[in-house]
């Protein structure tokens, strides 16, 4: 799941990360969607969009890369 989309991202990460630095971008079926300041602020921006059916990435180096797992719960 995702696997399109993150592969995208890796593809244009040098881009994104001169561009964009330390920025979210969303992703959906390699189209972004938007950047934001934060995950929390992309997260309520794509509120419109099924859990699961975009990326949200944060544009940093690949020596920067921080692995983060998310479930699918979400907290009210």
């Amino acid at each position: 799941m995702l696997e399109k989309e993150y592969k995208y991202f890796l593809s244009i990460r040098d881009k994104l990360v001169k561009e964009h630095p330390n920025e979210y971008v969303v992703i959906r079926d390699e189209n972004i969607l938007g950047f934001y300041p934060s995950e929390e602020d992309a997260l309520k921006n794509m509120s419109n969009y099924e859990l699961g059916t975009f990326l949200v990435q944060e544009c940093i180096p690949e020596d920067h890369n921080i692995h983060r797992h998310h479930s699918r719960v979400v907290f009210a």
